[in-house]
This record gives C-alpha cells, sequence and structure tokens, in this order.
C-alpha cells in the first residue's frame, strides 16, 4: 500500500515555468509581458528584479506555456532572438 501522494508536491509552484532568454537588456518588462500574454495568462519574473536579458514566464496552463514555447522560441524581438524552454 502507498499511502497516497507525495507530499513534496504541496510545495511546487503550481503552473509550468519557462525560461526565456536571449533578449536585449534594452527590451522593456512590458514588452516580454505583451508578447507572452498572446499566449495565456502569465506572470513574468525578474532575476534580481531587473532586466538582464533573461527572464521566467509562468503559466497556470500547461497547454498555454506549451503554445508559448512553440510559437516564440526562435523569435526576433529588438534584434535578438528569443530562447524558451521549459525549466
Amino acid at each position: 500500500r502507498g499511502g497516497g501522494g507525495s507530499s513534496d508536491s504541496a510545495t511546487e509552484p503550481v503552473g509550468t515555468q519557462l525560461f526565456v532568454g536571449g533578449f536585449s537588456t534594452d527590451t522593456g518588462p512590458e514588452d516580454i509581458k505583451a508578447l507572452f500574454e498572446q499566449c495565456g495568462k502569465c506572470v513574468v519574473e525578474w532575476p534580481d528584479g531587473c532586466n538582464k536579458g533573461f527572464c521566467f514566464v509562468r503559466y497556470p496552463s500547461h497547454k498555454d506555456a506549451r503554445k508559448a514555447i512553440k510559437k516564440l522560441n526562435g523569435v526576433e524581438v529588438d534584434g535578438y532572438e528569443l530562447e524558451v524552454y521549459e525549466e
């Protein structure tokens, strides 16, 4: 008897987190948010609260996260090619 699922899942964040990198440090946070919201409701998290050319985007829906990877990986933004993949 297993006795149920793992208790570790209660501490893990809900949703799917994507790493987004390769964009210019001149690209505005609002530009990244607007781009990724085309694929669904999301939260954009910036390391240390500022643009270092990468960020993390979390989608509550795994389907929306997969859509963002397909649609936005390799897209050019401000002269730089985005790299988008699941964390």
